[in-house]
């Protein structure tokens, strides 16, 4: 048995009568009663909290801030109709409307009070679909094809208009014709892209000339003074696979999260991790946190992958008008890895350049410690300082050939040649 909640939700504004558990399937009917905190839309609280406190169900809806209601918002949603409903403020309980004002209104408006136990997860709107066999297979040479068969070349859906077979050569149907020929074979365009997927919800926001400010989603977990904070997620994405590894070898694809930019122009940013916290306190202890949270590993070959061809790959500071400093370091590596920074591409001008950095007084380039060397030739020959009896040491092959102490007393292990080519 399966109690349809988002039903359950929708039935806390849109129906007096009190709320009944459902089975699922085309022939479902009420099982039974099930515990609603409003049961009938008079009892709702919307007005302000009166001396006292609030008694019954309308405790219940003291976490959310009351707004007084500017008008009358009617509304259809599969037949029924509903008006003169509040939205829930996105705003904090101490945040002042007399201000601002009230601004938000919702044409379908879900809004539910979770009442099973501690041992149950509830949702107000769940979504599930199965994906039925709808693949479309890649065209084939010398293949036979019957009226209706449909093939994918080329990122496109082809649909077979008259029997035949394929051609015995070449990459098949590829413009976007109505009629195209293909040995034997007469194929349609369907489709581009990814238009056989199949997609459990989808959202599209339109801006139209003139409109205002214009979001696609946004989320908003509110933790109310006093909840736990064991564990509380703004957003989760999870992409679980039970098929096949999905490698990088332009045959796979799967990732959990795609930013696409479907764009003509410019935009700002493919990621903004962005605040609108107060100076002085810190929206997160991690801004990004790359983490292995049952002991498994994130990633085999990479953590972070950059295959982009921008100016520079990674920039710290970059917004103009903004100062950007951190208290510590800007790059910090505290793993235990072989090799802290492996540069392996092949550069024009260097590898490293610290010619552009403004350095203070008591700045250096690099810092290294005593004992530890800079090298050369693969490792073979090292510059370092020795703190035993403070000497900087030239180490080649792993023999000491070279000394100069802080007074400039040199020692060497070979001979000096005077006014000849070095």
């Amino acid at each position: 048995m399966i109690r349809s909640l988002s039903s359950l939700a929708m039935a806390i504004f849109l129906a007096p009568a009190p709320l009944v558990a459902l089975e699922s399937g085309p022939t479902a009917k009420p099982v039974g009663p099930i515990r609603a905190p409003f049961a009938e839309l008079d009892q709702l609280h919307l007005g302000p909290v009166p001396e006292g406190g609030l008694e019954g169900s309308a405790r219940l809806l003291s976490l959310y801030k009351a707004m007084p209601a500017n008008g009358t918002y009617i509304s259809n949603w599969i037949g029924i109709s509903y008006s003169g409903f509040q939205t829930h403020a996105l705003e904090p309980l101490n945040f002042d409307t007399s201000v601002d004002g009230d601004h938000h209104r919702s044409q379908v408006y879900i809004r539910s009070t979770t009442n099973a136990g501690g041992d149950v997860a509830e949702y107000p709107l769940f979504v599930d679909m199965l994906a039925a066999p709808a693949q479309v297979p890649l065209w084939t040479t010398k293949t036979a094809y019957a009226v209706g068969s449909l093939v994918k070349t080329n990122g496109r859906v082809f649909k077979a208009i008259k029997a035949g077979t394929s051609a015995s050569s070449g990459p098949g149907p590829n413009s976007k014709e109505n009629t195209i020929a293909d040995g034997s074979v007469i194929w349609e365009f369907r489709c581009a892209d990814q238009c056989d997927a199949k997609v459990a919800a989808g959202i599209t926001a339109t801006s139209m000339p003139g409109s205002g400010n214009v979001w696609s989603m946004t989320t908003n977990t509110v933790l109310r003074p006093g909840a736990p904070t064991r564990l509380a997620i703004g957003y989760e994405s999870d992409l679980t696979n039970y098929s096949e590894s999905c490698p990088i070898d332009g045959h796979h694809f799967c990732v959990n999260l795609w930013l696409y930019g479907n764009t003509k122009y410019t935009n700002t940013a493919g990621l903004a991790i962005s605040t609108g916290a107060p100076a002085g306190t810190y929206a997160y202890y991690f801004g990004m946190w790359i983490q292995a949270a049952q002991g498994g590993n994130v990633a085999r070959d990479a953590d972070i992958v950059n295959d982009g061809s921008a100016k520079v790959g990674l920039s710290f500071g970059e917004t103009s008008g903004r100062t950007a400093m951190h208290s510590t370091a800007t790059v910090r590596d505290l793993t235990t890895s072989p090799t802290g920074y492996e540069f392996s591409g092949a550069y024009s001008k260097a590898a490293i350049n610290l010619q552009g950095a403004s350095l203070g007084a008591s700045a250096h380039g690099m810092v290294l410690a005593a004992g530890q060397d800079i090298c050369f030739n693969g490792g073979n020959a090292c510059w370092f300082w020795s703190a035993s009896d403070a000497r900087m040491k030239l180490k080649i092959n792993g023999s000491i050939v070279y000394s100069i102490d802080a007074k400039g007393a040199v020692r060497a292990k070979g001979g000096f040649t005077t006014d000849a080519n070095p």
